[in-house]
C-alpha cells in the first residue's frame, strides 16, 4: 500500500494545530478595561482587573504621559449607607499594586460594610486619575446575627415535641438537658456509618 505523504502531512498539521489550541487555555487578558471585586470573608476581598491597549493610548494623547503602569493604585472606598456618586465616600484608602499584577487580595479591617474600588494612577501633579471603576460589595456579617425577633423564634410546643421524639424529659432544667443532648450527641458520632444509616441510631436522634 502506498502512502499518500501530502494527505499524512496535512494530517498531521491539523493534529498539531489542534493540540496547541487544547494547551493555550484561556487568555490572559482579553484587550478590555475593567475591575471586579468579591468577597472573600468578612474582612477580605479579592479584586482582579484589566487595562486596554486603547485606554492607554488614550490616557497619553489627553494628558501628555505616558501611563504609568509600575504606580498603579486601587483605591478602597467605604460606601456604606449611602448613594456614592465618586466623592462622598465615608472614607477610602489607597493600596499600590505590583505592576505585573491583575488581581489582588484586600484587607477592609472591617465587616458588614458596603464597598467599592477605583482602579487609577496618580499624574505628575499629583491628581488621582481613575481608569475604571468596580461593582459594589457588601462584606459578609462576622460572627451570629443579632436579629432575634420572633419570626425565627422556637415555639416552645415544638422544642418539647423534638425532646419528646428523643426520649428526653421535658421535665428537666435547661443545664441538664444540653448536657443530655451533648452526650447523646458524642454517642451518635462513635457509630459506624452502617449502624446510623440502618436506622439502629433512631433512640439518639
Amino acid at each position: 500500500m502506498t502512502l499518500n505523504k501530502e494527505n499524512l502531512s496535512s494530517k498531521l498539521d491539523k493534529h498539531e494545530k489542534e493540540i496547541s489550541y487544547c494547551n493555550s487555555g484561556l487568555p490572559k487578558t482579553y484587550n478590555d478595561t475593567k475591575i471586579a471585586i468579591l468577597p472573600r470573608d468578612p474582612i477580605w476581598i479579592y479584586v482582579y482587573w484589566e487595562i486596554s491597549t486603547h485606554v492607554i493610548e488614550e490616557f497619553s494623547n489627553k494628558y501628555g504621559e505616558p501611563l504609568n503602569i509600575s504606580s498603579l493604585v486601587l483605591r478602597v472606598y467605604d460606601i456604606s449607607y449611602i448613594n456614592f456618586d465618586g466623592f462622598n465616600a465615608n472614607k477610602y484608602f489607597d493600596v499600590k499594586v505590583h505592576p505585573d499584577s491583575l488581581s489582588w487580595h484586600i484587607n477592609l479591617g472591617e465587616y458588614n460594610r458596603s464597598w467599592c474600588v477605583d482602579l487609577g494612577c496618580f499624574l505628575r501633579d499629583g491628581r488621582f486619575f481613575t481608569i475604571a471603576r468596580s461593582n459594589t460589595v457588601i462584606s459578609p456579617r462576622y460572627g451570629v446575627s443579632d436579629v432575634t425577633d420572633e419570626q425565627w423564634a422556637s415555639l416552645r410546643v415544638e422544642f418539647e415535641k423534638l425532646l419528646n421524639l428523643n426520649n428526653l424529659n421535658t421535665s428537666l432544667s435547661s443545664a441538664v438537658l444540653v448536657k443530655t443532648i451533648q452526650k447523646h450527641w458524642e454517642e451518635f458520632l462513635k457509630l459506624p456509618s452502617s449502624k446510623v444509616f440502618n436506622g439502629s441510631s433512631s433512640s439518639l436522634l
